[in-house]
């Protein structure tokens, strides 16, 4: 074995050995932290949540769903684009699908509104990715994606819109198909 690999290896373990300590600590902040020469980034906690909403009305709207004791993140499904222009420029919206041209029936469908605190929003790299069924944003080195996919959804756009969230490290949402 060479010393190159063999160097390697414990420093792997001795990452691997922090990690867990400084995991331990968290539930147990008596135990000493570990003293082994490795850095660690510090962890930053966010709330995020996904709610199907049925139909985006005031009450809903007005019930602060992102607030410091709440959630920091909130995807919202299911809008139905009630209001669009008004809660597309509120403070705590950070993106929202686009509306179709055409209703389904009498309402607008396949939506999704990304709120977020603004302790979130710092966290947030760059902008949202959006399709008409999602949304994908990327905090520090984790993406998180919610899907909206409405009943009876072609095989090629569901296909699609997986395609946009294959790489995702969580993927929240509703799947009608």
């Amino acid at each position: 074995m060479s010393q190159q690999s063999n160097g390697r290896r414990k420093r792997s373990r001795r990452l691997q050995r922090a990690k867990r300590a400084t995991t331990l600590n968290r539930f147990n902040p008596n135990r000493e932290p570990p003293n082994e020469g490795v850095k660690l980034t510090p962890t930053v906690m966010l709330r995020v949540g996904y709610v199907n909403v049925h139909g985006l009305d005031n009450a809903t709207w007005n019930s602060n769903l992102v607030a410091p004791d709440k959630l920091d993140l909130l995807f919202v499904a299911e809008t139905w684009y009630v209001r669009y222009d008004k809660y597309k420029r509120a403070p705590d919206t950070i993106a929202y699908t686009p509306r179709p041209n055409i209703r389904a029936r009498s309402r607008y469908t396949d939506d999704i509104c990304l709120l977020g605190s603004q302790a979130a929003r710092l966290h947030i790299s760059g902008s949202p990715a959006v399709t008409p069924s999602t949304i994908t944003c990327t905090l520090g080195g984790s993406t998180i994606a919610a899907v909206y996919m409405q009943p009876a959804m072609p095989d090629a756009t569901l296909r699609a819109a997986l395609e946009h969230v294959r790489t995702a490290d969580v993927i929240m949402g509703d799947i009608n198909v």
